[in-house]
Formats: structure tokens, sequence, C-alpha cells
């Protein structure tokens, strides 16, 4: 990369490589210095440069930018700050990136050529993408105003504390926007997908080496850097999003598939085993079973292969996991663990009773659980995430989600229906209906859309399926 000097009688160009590799150089010492001398001085240090590179990164590549949001939620890499707080990619790259996007050109030229694409199979795939965006931005619009509510009633610092939660979870689904503006072409669509893909490499290499060399027991999706003792956590969210990234992968035609992407195939079962998560496991399960074409005697192939060959690599610590929660055995931290998702519900169930209409506010009920309990446990979670919106939205809550359920349902329908067969925009529609189904059973027993990373991944998967499905028209419809 180059730039020409623009004074007069000089034509000697400049080259600004070397002085980027320089800068870089620079801000790697820099940060290195804040993390190995961790003073307040110098953590002020590391975030400027940190900031600084962010915000350059996201003017001079914004859909490289884009792209390491996608990796970002697939493999979390954070930062511990001070006690829980922490900071991640999204947290440096999001800002500037969506910044970038809506002042510069990415939003204004996305909104001229979605204004070309005319026809009844673009409309269709508009209307289905308006529908569910309305319906979202109305229930966190309410989850906003329950905060509020909060505040008022006398709890402003529950108030402040649920709107981080809130917050967070709005990172994500921005990433929806983001991809909808950015991956204007089949090669960006790929783009995006081969940062998923990277993500699941990047979980793949950091959980083979931890059990390798660190001992952990299970595999996670959160690699947290400074934390040496715990460098892995979030088994449960990792198992959730192994689905997503199977659904990503196979949605590439098997002809024009990868060696990499069949390998990396056969790795999101051996990391599925790995994270040891009961919820993934059913997850998978109801994925898979609704995704294979039963028609086909290849399917059955491949569920005796994968029988054959996957069952007795399965550890015996995961069996027995299975089979004292099935049993409830007593004494076992499992059948602790289920047990106190049961006693999770009852409050949740109790809560929502005393707070019928309102709620207790947007991931409120952790503030108000040591009332509902003899024993004044603090329950953070209701384990499930109907109970958890029930629990702290009410009925209004819920009402605003059943349409936003509804919508994110029908997307998959809406771009299958009018997409050539074969396409990609039609393999990922094929597989929208069963990852839909996989994630709210695994919302059953688990919160994974209330988190940054559940809502993003799905923001992504949204992104991709809309955008391949409107690039799969648009290529049908030109003349030949």
């Amino acid at each position: 990369m180059s730039v020409a000097l623009a004074r007069p009688g000089n034509t000697r160009r400049i080259e600004i490589g070397p002085l980027l590799a320089a800068a870089g150089v620079l801000a790697a010492l820099l940060i290195g210095l804040a993390f190995g001398v961790p003073t307040f001085e110098q953590r002020i240090l590391g975030a400027a440069v940190c900031g600084a590179v962010a915000i350059l990164a996201a003017v001079a590549w914004p859909f490289r930018a884009v792209q390491m949001l996608f990796f970002s939620v697939i493999c979390l890499i954070v930062w511990v700050v001070i006690g829980a707080r922490s900071v991640n990619f999204l947290d440096l790259l999001l800002i500037p990136t969506f910044l970038v996007s809506v002042l510069g050109a990415g939003r204004r030229r996305a909104l001229v050529e979605d204004a070309g694409l005319v026809g009844p199979a673009h409309a269709q795939i508009r209307d289905a993408t308006r529908r569910l965006s309305r319906s979202v931005r109305i229930f966190y619009g309410l989850a906003a105003l329950s905060l509020v509510a909060l505040a008022v009633r006398g709890h402003p610092r529950w108030a402040l504390d649920s709107s981080l939660l809130l917050f967070r979870g709005l990172q994500g689904l921005s990433l929806f926007a983001l991809g909808l503006w950015w991956m204007r072409t089949d090669d960006d669509v790929r783009g995006g997908m081969r940062a998923v893909e990277a993500g699941a490499w990047a979980l793949l290499g950091l959980n083979t080496f931890y059990f390798l060399f660190a001992h952990i027991h299970r595999a996670g999706m959160t690699w947290i850097v400074n934390l040496p003792e715990w460098p892995m956590s979030s088994p449960n969210e990792a198992a959730a999003s192994l689905v997503v990234i199977q659904a990503v992968i196979q949605s590439v035609p098997s002809q024009r598939r990868r060696l990499s992407q069949w390998i990396l195939n056969a790795g999101i079962l051996v990391l599925l085993v790995m994270t040891q998560s009961r919820s993934g496991l059913v997850a998978w399960t109801v994925y898979n079973l609704l995704s294979l074409r039963w028609r086909r005697w290849s399917s059955y192939i491949w569920i005796l292969i994968v029988v054959a060959i996957g069952l007795p690599f399965v550890p015996a610590a995961y069996w027995q996991r299975i089979f004292r929660t099935l049993s409830l055995t007593g004494g076992s931290f499992d059948a602790y663990s289920s047990l106190m998702r049961f006693y999770s519900w009852q409050l949740a169930v109790r809560i929502f009773l005393d707070h019928p209409i309102f709620g207790a506010g947007y991931v409120g009920l952790r503030f108000i659980t040591p009332q509902y309990n003899p024993f004044h446990i603090v329950l953070v979670t209701a384990e499930s995430f109907y109970l958890e919106i029930a629990a702290d939205m009410g009925l209004i809550g819920l009402a605003a989600l059943a349409p936003a359920l509804v919508a994110f349902f029908r997307l998959g329908a809406a771009v299958k229906k009018v997409v050539p067969p074969g396409s990609l925009g039609y393999e990922l529609a094929r597989r929208h209906r069963p990852l839909v189904l996989a994630m709210l059973a695994a919302n059953v027993t688990g919160d994974n859309f209330i988190g940054m990373v559940g809502l993003g991944q799905m923001a992504i998967w949204c992104a991709l399926l809309i955008r391949a499905g409107h690039l799969s028209v648009a290529r049908a419809e030109s003349p030949a």
C-alpha cells in the first residue's frame, strides 16, 4: 500500500506499509507493558492504545472488523479488569465499527442497493426481515422501560446493573444490522461464514491445548486470558454455539465443501463431548434429527458411522453425568444442579405470580430471589429463558416475546419459499427451522438468549440467511 506525495515536483512515493507495521509493533509493546506491569497508569495507557487501534481498524477495514466481531461471538476472548467486570473484542470494535457504518458509506450503500431489489421474491424476504426487526425492537424497548420502572420504584442501582446486561444483549443484536450492511456480495457472505469457521477452529485449538496441558475438565467458549487457573469457561454456551457452527458449515453444498470443513464438522462432535453439556446435547440432537433428510439412505449411513466411530470415544465421565442427571443420584453435583433448576423454576413462577403484569424488571429476578426462599439464597438466573422473561417482564414481556419468536421462526420459511433449490440461500433456509427449534429447546433449561453471545450468534445467522437469500434470488433472476 502506498500514497503519493502532494508536493509539486516530488514524484517519489512513500510506502506506508512499513509505517503501519512499526505502529503495530509500538502498540503491541505498549499493550504488553500494560499487561506485564499492571499499574493504574499502564492500564490506562494500554486501554487508550487498544481503543485507538480499534478505531483505526474500523475506519481502514470495516468489513474485517465485522468479521472479527463475528469471530468474537464464537470464540470470546476476555480480559478481566476488576472483579467480575471484563472487556472483550466486541467492547473495543463494536462501537467504532457501528459508527463508521452509520456515518460512513456502508449503511447508505446498503440502503440504496436494497431499494434496487424489486420483485415479489425480494419483497417477501424484506417483509419477513421487517417483521422480525420490528418485533425485536418492541421487545427490547419494553425491557428498557421495565428498568426505568424498576428505578422509579426505588431501585436505581438494580436498574443500572441490569442495564449493563441489557446493553450486552444489544451488542449481540447489533451484529444483525452490521451483517446486513456489509455482506453485500457472495464473497462477503462467504467471508462472514469463514469468520464463524475461524472462531470454531480457535475453540477447538484452545480447548484441546488446555485439556492436554492445563487439565481443564470441560470445554468452554470464553477464553479468559489473564486467569490461568480457569482459562476456559461457559461450557453450556459453547455447546449451543457448536450447533450454530454446524448449521453454518452444513449450509455449504457438499460438492463445494472444503476438506477443512469436513474435518471441522467432525471436530464439533469432539468439542460437544468435551463440554459435557446436557442442554447442548439436547440442542444438537434436536437439530440433527430435524435437519436430516430421512428419505435418503445416506442419512442412515451417516448415523451408523457417527454411532460406530463416535460412541466408543465418549468418556465415561460424560455417560456418568447423564446417568446421574436422569436418575437424580444422591450426593452428586449433577443431581444437585438438576434439582436447583427445578427450585429456580419454582421461584420464578412465584415471582411471576406476585408481579404478573410488569414483572420484577429485566433480569431483575436475581435481586429478589432471597425474599422467596427460607435460605435467602441468591439465584442469579431462573435457569430457563421463558420463565426468566415471565418473572422479569410479566405478561407484557411474554406478549412481546411471542411475536418476536414467531417472526424469527418464519424467517426461514419466507426465504426458502422464494430462493432456488441448491443455492446457499436455500441451504441456509432449509436448516433455519431445525436450528431455531434446537435453540428454543436449549433455552428451556438455560438462558442463551439473555446474553450477548447467544443473541449475537442468532443475529449473524439471520443476517447470513437474509443476504444469501437476496443474492440467490438476484442471481436466479439475472439474465444468463
